[in-house]
């Protein structure tokens, strides 16, 4: 299945727009360390419909496979696994049940949801942004859509921001526009994350198939 609730103009044109300002002194000691936080960054969503706003984060997810090849985020392959039995939000403990029933996450039958990155692309005169080929697997669904994000070369950390469809994820009953506290279907996700350094360092091998030409 194809997203395609934002083109990729408007996705480069959104994160200059919110991300980018967001970014500024942004520094490796200014970012939460890894040990200090129950995953490697953060994951924010945001629902909302006439009347309200609801806001909730993933404090449980992990990197199950990063590769780097030879530092080259553009060759990059990175996924990652959300646990959705773990929720934290604004309204409490009731919305986080809602949230976990069979109506949304359905995490008696779905605990976990999958996201992979790949195909990193730069944002042309956009420096440290690129837009990446994304999919994501909830409950029953395979979602395929573009994912804005800021890669930080000095420090290896990433920030992004996209919309994706309730629909097209299969979370939710779909959007009722008549109806006021019918939550509306697009739903925006934050994260930012602090890639292993590891990922990025070259290996005894590619530096034989590669080597430094002296003078």
């Amino acid at each position: 299945m194809k997203l395609q609730n934002l083109s990729i103009n408007q996705l480069s044109m959104a994160l200059i727009a919110v991300l980018c300002m967001t970014t500024v002194g942004w520094s490796q000691e200014q970012a939460p360390k890894p040990d200090e936080a129950s995953a490697p960054g953060k994951i924010e969503f945001t629902g909302t419909n006439s009347m309200f706003t609801n806001t909730g984060i993933f404090p449980s997810w992990k990197f199950t496979k990063v590769e780097i090849p030879n530092g080259d985020v553009e060759k990059g392959v990175v996924e990652l696994e959300i646990d959705l039995n773990e929720i934290e939000t604004n309204r409490g403990e009731r919305l986080i049940k809602h949230l976990k029933s069979a109506d949304f996450f359905d995490v008696a039958k779905f605990p976990t949801a999958k996201l992979t990155i790949r195909e990193a692309k730069p944002v042309e005169d956009q420096p440290s942004q690129y837009i990446a080929k994304a999919t994501m697997e909830i409950r029953k669904a395979k979602v395929d859509f573009d994912i804005p994000f800021i890669y930080l070369a000095n420090t290896h950390r990433v920030r992004g921001e996209v919309t994706l469809s309730r629909t097209a994820l299969t979370v939710g009953e779909p959007e009722k526009k008549l109806d006021p506290l019918s939550i509306d279907d697009a739903v925006k996700v934050v994260f930012e994350a602090q890639l292993p350094r590891a990922a990025f360092q070259t290996t005894s091998a590619e530096a034989q198939d590669d080597p430094v030409q002296a003078p």
